[in-house]
This record gives C-alpha cells, sequence and structure tokens, in this order.
C-alpha cells in the first residue's frame, strides 16, 4: 500500500514539474512595449503638431514555395497568381459546394494550382463573353459589382475582372434597394455578377439602373436556399421603384429574372467551360501597374453617410505588407497558418488580411457567418489559426466563454475561475501560455472550440466590451490585436503590439500601422487641444498609401494640406505613444464637455461588463446641458436575467421583455453599479433604459453588413 501511494504522489508530482517548466520564466515582451511604441517626429515646422509613425518595419517580402525558396517583392496579387510556382497545398477551405450550392457536412478543398487553371479559364471565358457583347467597344475598364456571400466564385471573379483590366467593385449582399441604387450609379457599373438566389431588393436596383445590362449568375448559392418556392414571385415583379427594405429577406431565381432579352446573360460554370476551350484564346494585356485601381469599395463610419473609395494595387500590397509588420519575426505569418474570413470580403479589413495571408501561402477558410455558433462549427473542423471578427462577434465570444464558466458546478467553477486568475496575472507579467498545468486542466477546451490552433484574433479596439480582450488572452491563449481606423484608411490605422498585454495608462488602440503617419490637430469644438496636459488631444489626421481615394461623396474641390486625411475622430496620445479614441464628431461635442473626455463606444464597453446586458447602444440628446442624460437601448442577456427573476419571483418572458418595468429597473440598478466601479459622472450614467425584444441585427436594420451599430437608425427607431 506504501508503495503504490508513492508512485501516485510521484506521478503527481512529475505531471506538476512537467506543466511547471512548461510555462516560461522570461516574458515575451515585445521591445516596444516598455518604451514608447511610436517614434516621434520631433522637427516641427510653425503650426503643426507632433508627427507620430510606427517603429515596426512594413513586409513587402514573400515567398512562394515552402520556407527555402527565395524571397520576392510582388508588384501586385496578380504577379504572384502569374507566377512560375504556387505553394503545393490547399488554397480555398469550403462549405458551400460549388457543384451544388448546397452548404457541406465536410470541407470542399481546392488547392492553389487547380484555383490557378480555373481562375486561367474564367479569364478567357469572360473575355470571350465580353468580346462578343456587341454593346461595348472595350473590354478594359469595365466596373463589375460582385455581390457573391464568401466562396471561391467571389474570389475568381475578383482576379479575373482584374486580369482582363476592369475594375471589381465588391459589395455586401446585405445592402437595401436605396444604397444599391446609388453604388450602381456611382460607380457605373455595367455588370453585375450575382448567386442564383437572390434578394428581391437587389433584383429592384439592378432593374432600375440604366447602365447594368450584362448580368452573370454564380451556380453557388450562398444561402443555401431552395429558390423553386419563390417561382410564383418572377412572373409579376412590380415596378422597380416600390421596393422595400424588408425583401432583403426575399429570395428569387436570378436566372429566370435576368436570362430576358434585356440583359446579356451567362453562369460562371459556362464561363470556365468556354474559357477551357482553345478556340476562345484572347489577347491578355500586360498586367495591372501599380498605380491602376484594384478595386473600388463602399462603406460608412459612425455617421452612417455612404463613402467609396478607390484603391490601386499598390495599396493593396501596402495593406498586406503593413499587416505583416504587425508580427515579430518569430511569430511572422507563414504558410502553415489558415485564415477564417469571418467578414464579408467586401470589408477592407477582411479583405487586407485576406492578401496578406494568401501571399504568403497560407490558406484561407470561406463561409457566411452571422454568429458566433456558426464560426465555432467551422472553425472546430477546420482549426484556423487567424481571423478577425467584428466586435458584435468578439463581444458574444466573451459573453459564450463567460456563460460557460458561470454554468459550470460550485466547485469546478471556483476552480476555472483561479485558474483565469492565475492565467491573467501570467499576461500581466508579460506571458502569454499555452501548456501550463490550467491550459491542461480548463483551457484546452476552451481553444478547441475554435479548433485548438488559433493564434491570432484581430478586432475593432474602439467598440470591444472592457476587459475582453484580457480574458480572452488568457483563456484562448491567443494574440488578440485591438485596432482602429475610419473606412476610407482600410479600418486599420493603428494597430497594438504582440506581447503588449498591460496598459498602465488606460484601454488604447495602438500604435500607428507601419508606413501611416499620424497627428493630432486641434478641435475647439470638441474642446481638445494639442496642448492640454497630461495627454494631447486634437483631431486624428492620417497621412500614408493606405489613406484611399474618396470618389463618393465627390470630393471637394478645396486644396488638401500636404495629403493629410482629416479623420473626424477625436483622440488622445498617452505617454507610451499609443492611441486612446475618445470618440467621432457625432458623439464627441456632447460628451467632451466640462472636462468629460471620453468616448461613446467606450461608455458602452464599460456597460456591456453587466452580465445582465447583452447588447447596448447610448442614444444622446441632441443638445447636452446639465441636466440631460443619456438613453441606453438594452437587448438583456435572457439567461441572467431569467435567473434573476425566479430568485426575485419576477415574472419574465424573453418574447416580452420590452415592456417589462421590473427588468428595465433591475437593469438600470446595474448600469449604475458599473457607473460607480468606473468612476463616472452623473452625466455619463443613462437616465432611461429601453428594453427591445429582439437582438440587433441586419436583417432588422440595427446593425450595418459589416456588423457594426447603425446608431442613425436606431437613435431615430427608439430616441
Amino acid at each position: 500500500m506504501f508503495e503504490i501511494t508513492t508512485l501516485v504522489l510521484g506521478a503527481l508530482v512529475v505531471l506538476v514539474a512537467y506543466f511547471y517548466l512548461q510555462t516560461p520564466f522570461g516574458p515575451d515582451v515585445h521591445p516596444m512595449v516598455l518604451y514608447h511604441q511610436s517614434d516621434v517626429n520631433r522637427v516641427r515646422r510653425p503650426g503643426e503638431t507632433t508627427v507620430y509613425h510606427s517603429k515596426l518595419i512594413p513586409s513587402y517580402t514573400y515567398r512562394t514555395s515552402g520556407t527555402t525558396s527565395t524571397p520576392t517583392v510582388w508588384e501586385s496579387v496578380l504577379a504572384f497568381w502569374e507566377a512560375d510556382t504556387l505553394p503545393d497545398k490547399v488554397f480555398l477551405h469550403l462549405r458551400v459546394s460549388p457543384a451544388t450550392g448546397k452548404i457541406t457536412p465536410k470541407f470542399t478543398n481546392i488547392n492553389f494550382v487547380d484555383f490557378r487553371t480555373r481562375w486561367r479559364a474564367l479569364v478567357r471565358g469572360l473575355g470571350a463573353f465580353w468580346t462578343s457583347d456587341s454593346s461595348t467597344e472595350s473590354i478594359s475598364n469595365r466596373r463589375v459589382a460582385i455581390l457573391l456571400p464568401n466562396c471561391a466564385e467571389w474570389i475568381l471573379s475578383y482576379y479575373a475582372v482584374q486580369r482582363l483590366g476592369g475594375i471589381p467593385v465588391p459589395l455586401f449582399t446585405q445592402w437595401n434597394q436605396d444604397l444599391l441604387e446609388t453604388i450602381l450609379a456611382v460607380a457605373d457599373v455595367d455588370t453585375v455578377i450575382l448567386p442564383e438566389a437572390v434578394p428581391l431588393s437587389t433584383v429592384r436596383a439592378i432593374r432600375a439602373s440604366s447602365k447594368v445590362r450584362t448580368v452573370v449568375v454564380a451556380v453557388t448559392d450562398g444561402w443555401g436556399s431552395n429558390v423553386a418556392e419563390h417561382d410564383s414571385l418572377l412572373t409579376s415583379l412590380p415596378d422597380p421603384s416600390g421596393g422595400t427594405r424588408t425583401e432583403t429577406k426575399t429570395l428569387a431565381s436570378a436566372t429566370a429574372l435576368f436570362n430576358v432579352p434585356d440583359y446579356t446573360w451567362a453562369t460562371l460554370e459556362s464561363l470556365e467551360s468556354r474559357g477551357k476551350d482553345e478556340e476562345n484564346e484572347i489577347s491578355l494585356g500586360p498586367l495591372p501597374q501599380a498605380d491602376d485601381v484594384a478595386h473600388i469599395l463602399f462603406g460608412s463610419d459612425d455617421d452612417d453617410e455612404l463613402r467609396g473609395v478607390k484603391v490601386t494595387h499598390a495599396q493593396v500590397m501596402e495593406g498586406a505588407a503593413a499587416v505583416r509588420g504587425t508580427f515579430s519575426n518569430r511569430d511572422q505569418l507563414c504558410s502553415k497558418d489558415r485564415y477564417l474570413a469571418v467578414s464579408s470580403l467586401a470589408d477592407p479589413a477582411t479583405l487586407t488580411l485576406f492578401h496578406a495571408a494568401t501571399l504568403v501561402g497560407a490558406s484561407t477558410v470561406l463561409g457566411t457567418y452571422h454568429t458566433m455558433v456558426d464560426i465555432c462549427n467551422d472553425a472546430f473542423l477546420s482549426r484556423p489559426t487567424l481571423m478577425r471578427l467584428p466586435t458584435t462577434l468578439f463581444n458574444g465570444l466573451h459573453v459564450a466563454l463567460s456563460d460557460h464558466i458561470k454554468g459550470l458546478a460550485t466547485a469546478e467553477r471556483y476552480l476555472c475561475r483561479k485558474s483565469l486568475d492565475q492565467k491573467m496575472n501570467l499576461l500581466r507579467a508579460g506571458k502569454l501560455v499555452r501548456g501550463s498545468f490550467w491550459d491542461f486542466l480548463y483551457f484546452r477546451h476552451f481553444r478547441q472550440s475554435l479548433g485548438g490552433q488559433m493564434r491570432a484574433i484581430f478586432t475593432d479596439g474602439q467598440c470591444a466590451t472592457r476587459g475582453a480582450a484580457e480574458f480572452i488572452r488568457a483563456s484562448m491563449a491567443s494574440q488578440v490585436f485591438l485596432t482602429s481606423g475610419q473606412f476610407c484608411c482600410g479600418r486599420l490605422t493603428t494597430c497594438t503590439l504582440m506581447y503588449d498585454y498591460n496598459e498602465p495608462f488606460g484601454p488604447h488602440v495602438g500604435a500607428p500601422l507601419p508606413g501611416h503617419d499620424i497627428k493630432l490637430v486641434d478641435s475647439p469644438t470638441t474642446n481638445s487641444l494639442t496642448s492640454d496636459r497630461p495627454n494631447p488631444r486634437g483631431e486624428i489626421h492620417v497621412k500614408g498609401p493606405l489613406v484611399y481615394q474618396e470618389v463618393y461623396p465627390v470630393p471637394s474641390s478645396a486644396p488638401v494640406t500636404e495629403d493629410w486625411y482629416a479623420t473626424g475622430v477625436v483622440a488622445e496620445w498617452l505617454p507610451n505613444c499609443t492611441l486612446r479614441v475618445l470618440g467621432s464628431s457625432l458623439s464627441y461635442p456632447l460628451l467632451g464637455q466640462h472636462g468629460m473626455h471620453v468616448s461613446l463606444p467606450s461608455l458602452e464597453n464599460m456597460y456591456r461588463s453587466s452580465d445582465y446586458v447583452e447588447q447596448l447602444c447610448l442614444l444622446t440628446p441632441s443638445k447636452m446641458d446639465s441636466k440631460s442624460q443619456l438613453k441606453a437601448v438594452v437587448y438583456p442577456h435572457h439567461a441572467c436575467v431569467l435567473a434573476w427573476a425566479q430568485q426575485s419571483n419576477t415574472t419574465y418572458s424573453p418574447t416580452s421583455v420590452k415592456d417589462n418595468t421590473a427588468v428595465a429597473d433591475m437593469i438600470m440598478r446595474e448600469l449604475r453599479q458599473v457607473a460607480k466601479q468606473y468612476h463616472l459622472r452623473d452625466q455619463l450614467v443613462p437616465g432611461t433604459v429601453q428594453l427591445v425584444n429582439h437582438p440587433f441585427s441586419v436583417e432588422n436594420g440595427m446593425l450595418k453588413p459589416d456588423l457594426t451599430l447603425h446608431r442613425t437608425r436606431i437613435n431615430s427607431e427608439y430616441q
């Protein structure tokens, strides 16, 4: 008996010693974390503020085949695909079958060489199709709107249009009719690429366009819907001017609607087949030059005003190089990585990360994701290493992991929280640990929810819930990059560093991205001056290769001073040369008075830390004075509220929470407790709480297609 006890104790000692030795003793400190994260240009002209730029260097060299090939500097992404050698590995992982359009239980894989073969066939087929179209004189400079979900056909179309000298216009599939009509007219689109199942609002927008006369239909149905049940809509489609926003949910057959004499129609499958025929060889011009337009993008910022920008091939490569520059040498992006494209590829940041991954030979997982459940299902199967989460989903991941811990038994929950505290202590010591005893005991299961290989997550730091980044770093053992940026800057202007786990001066969104210059300019209307102490404040002005040229609204004819782009965002520089965003021109003039330098997203992040809040949007009065108050529109966390209702003997129904005054009063008390915890002044505490029955979503118009809050619409609905 004594020998058995000795063996058991010895085994436990060896086990604990093993995991203890797995914990690195030295902190993984980035060279710039302990000092300034930005270089400061001290040479100033009269009237000019200090200019900050990153110490990091953009990485322009790429390897095409493993780690032994010679690094290459590409002039464009198309030069990568025209190279003699391509990586001998999988390029795309797809859950939507290209043959049937159905979502399959297993992934369909396309390797780099097979994709290039299909791409070249589509280039020849699409070129021959355009050449045979008597209504056009040239196949170059054509504007092609891509209205597909994330699928192989999206990328094939994107690259094929570029190779033929055209300009792709990637669009969100959730745009409503009014926005689509505006975009098609502004971008001068003449060709549209659609899925077979197309929303009626999209159909109406295309029919209302006087320019669009060519329609290409992709076989892949990104919605996975049976469109046969909508055949009754095809013969009695009302006049295009009568479209409504709700018809973005109503699907019809694009083939039946556009295979008519008024339009030149084809399918991508037929164009690929046509391109395989040697008789359809066409003469292709040279590859695009660096200054040629690569694509035109449309989106909006906090003001919800539609904006359009054109991006050159040089800017595409600069964006990919800047992203790679944020990774340290030992953690650099490589061909072993796998990028999960969560948002639509029409989003500028998602597209930039896709190019950064592709150019190093990494693979990409393509799908359509609106919830964390969808993401986890595919991540568990595909085991990605890199992704960018919209803050709505990033905050949702934080809530889901927190709920899992709360659902454990009492003793297990206590141990799990102790484990989390230990991991966070390691983080504060500069250590991101994956092989500790706590990871073996609990957190390896957390990591498995995203496939077990996730090593880098990008998200917008302005709207991330307070403490969510630290929580996910500790529980998932993954780097979390907090970024910020306006649409006209590709959503990537600043970014936090790897191994930067401490916030000695409070939350921030990092230093300028490699290649960017940032300065603050006095903004008297927001009471923000560069002479403020201890931290200079002002409006962010950006200069660099990732500032895109606006095409909509039409740029003013006023001269631009040294190409500085005024973002309309107010921020302050922290002592370690990182940037803290204080708010946009919409919210900050109201909250920046009386010494209250705080942004609306920052306040929302604080209040979202309440267990009873799942989604929240703060509404500001049109004129804020000493008596005015904020209003909180809240979608409650039903599980936590239900537990509270059972303890307090309160009637609660998740489907009719809107008029439940008891729940509203309880959440108001919780928000006041959060305000007290963060030492907020009375003016920053919501005076009223408006509960909603349904979560904010793209379908009900409360979220924009990029899954950010549609503040204008929420304000008009609930103010």
